[in-house]
């Protein structure tokens, strides 16, 4: 069952995006980490934070981190948010890829339980046959 409604919105596929989101099908976490600095970024973008080369990878997480800070939603902004209320999106700092930070959501537990440095791993929302969102549960 997915997270929010069907009424939700898609992520877009752009150019600077588009692997993420086929790696994201096959149900493979990946970070991008820059060719030049070696520093780890998270959400995709086209330059380095660090350096501003435009020369990256593609790194492979284990899925595992730990509860870096949350908040929770209780009203929806949007329709398809409105079965999900009161819902959590939390910043997941990966235990690989440098601590990347990763905004997702919690599931398998009550809002009022996450705290920071709980540990929890990917696990993989099946939207639609063509995309799959990460999300994360206690561990």
């Amino acid at each position: 069952m997915a997270f929010f409604g069907p009424e939700m919105p898609i992520p877009a596929l752009e150019e600077d995006t588009r692997e993420f989101w086929e790696n994201c099908r096959q149900h493979r976490l990946t970070v991008q980490r820059c060719a030049l600095c070696g520093s780890f970024r998270f959400a995709p973008t086209p330059a380095c934070y660090e350096c501003q080369s435009f020369d990256y990878e593609w790194v492979e997480s284990q899925g595992i981190g730990e509860v870096y800070s949350w908040s929770v939603t209780h009203q929806a902004m949007h329709p398809g948010a409105i079965p999900a209320v009161p819902y959590n999106s939390t910043v997941v700092r990966l235990l690989d890829c440098g601590g990347a930070k990763v905004l997702s959501n919690l599931v398998g537990v009550n809002n009022e339980d996450i705290r920071a440095g709980m540990k929890v791993k990917v696990e993989w929302d099946q939207i639609s046959a063509d995309l799959s969102l990460p999300r994360f549960r206690p561990i």
